[in-house]
């Protein structure tokens, strides 16, 4: 059995995106957007390869929730996460340290 392709949550977001493009109302994607199903087997590499050509990527969940990931929102993500893990590794090496001080002096 063959899916609709107009029945996917990533295709009615893009209708609803289009009617608000006609009806005059502005659109809140950016100009150049990607509707991406994000349950569909091979999202991931969607998503990489609208990023990798500069779009942006409207992540459309079965229930209709949307997730707008760019490529600066993803570095942020990036920066941030490689921030917590230094900082989390630095804690881990100085408790590290103190676990092995204590065991020196017993």
């Amino acid at each position: 059995m063959t899916r609709d392709p107009s029945a996917s949550p990533s295709a009615r977001a893009l209708v609803h995106a289009t009617a608000d493009d006609l009806a005059g109302t502005g659109s809140r994607y950016p100009d150049r957007v990607a509707f991406i199903d994000a349950g569909e087997p091979r999202a991931g590499r969607e998503i990489v390869a609208a990023l990798d050509d500069d779009y942006a990527v409207v992540l459309v969940s079965d229930d209709g929730r949307e997730r707008i990931l760019t490529g600066r929102s993803l570095d942020a993500t990036q920066q941030t996460w490689q921030s917590t893990h230094a900082a989390k590794t630095r804690r881990d090496e100085r408790n590290t340290g103190r676990d092995r001080s204590s065991h020196r002096d017993a």
